[in-house]
């Protein structure tokens, strides 16, 4: 499985109270929960996220100077813990201010612990279709080229909405932000918050235009764009008692 897309994406740093308003607010406009959370019982769901990156950190400095261009790998899963998921997403994430190019391919556990314990790109590449085989070794090659390593998990409980009629236009909610080092997705017992419990990061996701009655929603309740990091943060977080420029 794979996927290869172009979006849009705004950010917003709310409260958590606010974000139970604009809930109703967008479901009566038609959003309802993707098909994922549906089969939930609370219409959420975990992110559990490692990133990669450089020994200097080059992808935390590009996103803290405040570069157009920046990128994010990491690999992500679905579940609070990896024996629950069947597949680990290896994710590319290249920006240019609010524009992004996001590729994806799915692994298998097998392929995810050989690539783990191994780091042997090219025995996973040969597990894979040609397509997936094309996505994985470009995101491979920008790991090798960069020498990047995994520095972190960020886990966060998700709530999204997609939009009955363009489901391309999604809204997620964001709570509970927590961090741990780690190199793997394994379990680890010790997580940070990096977030107050009662806010929210609420992301805008839309591929052409913002529909008008969300556009309106954005103005009604003086909402506005926030640069938050959910890698940068956390960390932050985790270096809080080692100064990290900004």
């Amino acid at each position: 499985m794979i996927n290869t897309f172009y979006r849009f994406e705004f950010k917003y740093h709310i409260s958590r109270q606010l974000a139970l308003i604009l809930e109703s607010e967008l479901k009566h406009f038609g959003m309802k929960p993707d098909a994922y959370a549906q089969k939930t019982e609370t219409k959420s769901y975990i992110v559990n996220s490692l990133y990669f990156d450089s020994l200097l950190m080059d992808d935390y400095f590009d996103k803290t100077g405040g570069f157009l261009e920046r990128k994010k790998i990491r690999a992500r899963i679905y579940e609070p813990f990896i024996k629950d998921s069947t597949v680990v997403w290896l994710e590319m994430k290249m920006k240019h201010d609010i524009a992004v190019r996001k590729e994806r391919v799915s692994l298998t556990l097998p392929e995810w612990s050989l690539l783990q314990k191994s780091e042997n790109y090219s025995k996973v590449a040969g597990l894979k279709d040609p397509e997936e085989r094309r996505v994985f070794e470009n995101i491979a090659f920008r790991i090798i080229g960069d020498n990047m390593r995994p520095q972190a998990v960020i886990r966060y409980e998700r709530k999204p909405l997609v939009y009955r009629h363009v489901e391309e236009v999604r809204v997620t909610f964001d709570w509970n932000l927590e961090t741990c080092r780690a190199d793997n997705l394994g379990y680890n017992p010790v997580y940070s918050l990096f977030l107050p419990r009662d806010q929210v990061i609420m992301e805008l996701k839309f591929q052409t235009l913002l529909p008008i009655w969300l556009r309106d929603i954005i103005g009604k309740f003086g909402l506005r764009r926030d640069a938050f990091s959910k890698y940068g943060y956390g960390l932050e977080e985790l270096n809080r008692y080692i100064s990290i420029p900004r």
